[in-house]
């Protein structure tokens, strides 16, 4: 884990094992090999970009793969891998006697999950996000799943793929809904359009967040959203948050080619709290299919409910299990470009469906904190007699 990347995984590995932190008895340990938190300070601005103000124990192992972090190299990523997991396996040898569960999130630690269950016989957890499409890493998957004494899936048509594997499978979705990233914005929508450089007079559909391919390679789908844009009449711009690629890309190309560039707006990424001014300077928050495929649990699902702005998703399985349509959100055939126009142009017309929308969002947004989410990975360890 990168402690300041700015991936979503670094925000929700980091609430988590700040929620963690918290549970009386749990001796919690964030173990990463980044090294970005040895600097004196290092751990006040981390804290402050993740909003975390409970602590929580941090152990950054020496590890000589950021050497590789630059490249390209298909070779380069097996050297770094094969060096972090050395450095974890190390770290796990020197603290054998004061290590009860080894919990860990990604099917590429394979080598440490095995190191754990079978010299040192402690118990591991894994937290699944993906069915991956690549054979091998799927099998990696599985074989960590398998040999699991809980898994703890992001949705629930994981929980039932791996379910078959290992009957100890629960669900918990991998982010929350944070109101305080919204609270703490008191200006107007029209000022925080002005201090944005976004126009005053239009209807904003935004979308923050990964522009590009899911982990498991696949789109995230905002080209599904552009292809609509042409289908609403000129108030409607399409703001998106969170380019990462230099210059023009596939995005700004199709645009061009439906005629449609003067309308969308692409941000490069933005820290979080700057990320929400532009959430809360919108009419309307879209949320794309996010790669459509069984554990795509967007994070955004979580973030947008507590915003207080009406939602229009895609109508996927990941997302389905947390939006209802007409209920906290609109939801859509994401593949039709008149299914999105219909629902924003329905949304926007009908002030009483608005504030439907909103409040069933805000409602929603209390089920899913992470402190229920710590919640529900401590009570799989206690309820499985690995925690006395």
């Amino acid at each position: 884990m990168n402690f300041f990347s700015n991936r979503a995984h670094a925000h929700t590995i980091s609430k988590t094992a700040e929620a963690l932190g918290k549970i009386p008895g749990l001796d919690f340990c964030l173990v990463s090999t980044d090294s970005s938190l040895k600097r004196p300070g290092d751990r006040i601005k981390y804290e402050k970009a993740h909003n975390i103000t409970t602590p929580f124990n941090i152990r950054t192992l020496r590890s000589w793969s950021r050497i590789f972090s630059n490249s390209q190299s298909r070779l380069a990523f097996y050297v770094a891998l094969v060096l972090d997991n050395k450095a974890i396996i190390s770290f796990l040898w020197r603290n054998r006697k004061n290590i009860d569960v080894v919990y860990m999130r990604d099917h590429l630690l394979f080598p440490s999950a095995f190191f754990a269950y079978h010299i040192l016989h402690k118990p591991i957890y894994f937290e699944a996000h993906f069915i991956l499409t690549n054979k091998l890493g799927q099998y990696v998957t599985e074989w960590i799943v398998r040999h699991s004494k809980g898994v703890v899936a992001i949705a629930g048509a994981l929980v039932e793929y791996y379910k078959n594997i290992n009957p100890n499978v629960v669900l918990s979705y991998c982010a929350a809904a944070e109101m305080e990233g919204f609270t703490a914005i008191s200006d107007s929508k029209e000022k925080l359009r002005a201090e944005l450089g976004l126009p005053i007079d239009k209807t904003i559909l935004c979308y923050t967040g990964n522009m590009e391919k899911t982990g498991t390679g696949h789109s995230y789908g905002v080209e599904d959203v552009i292809n609509a844009i042409p289908l609403l009449n000129d108030k409607y711009i399409f703001v998106g948050v969170g380019k990462k690629s230099q210059g023009r890309d596939e995005l700004d190309e199709l645009a061009e080619r439906i005629g449609v560039s003067s309308r969308i707006l692409m941000i490069y990424w933005q820290p979080r709290a700057i990320a929400a001014k532009y959430v809360a300077a919108a009419d309307i928050l879209i949320i794309p299919k996010s790669g459509a495929q069984p554990g795509n649990s967007p994070t955004k699902t979580f973030e947008y409910l507590a915003a207080n702005r009406p939602i229009v998703a895609a109508n996927t399985i990941p997302i389905a299990e947390v939006l209802k349509d007409g209920e906290n959100a609109l939801l859509v055939d994401y593949d039709k470009p008149n299914s999105w126009a219909n629902a924003i142009v329905r949304l926007d017309g009908d002030q009483g469906l608005k504030l439907r929308i909103i409040g069933g969002a805000r409602k929603s947004s209390t089920l899913y904190t992470w402190d229920a989410r710590a919640k529900t990975i401590y009570t799989l360890l206690t309820d499985l007699l690995i925690i006395k």
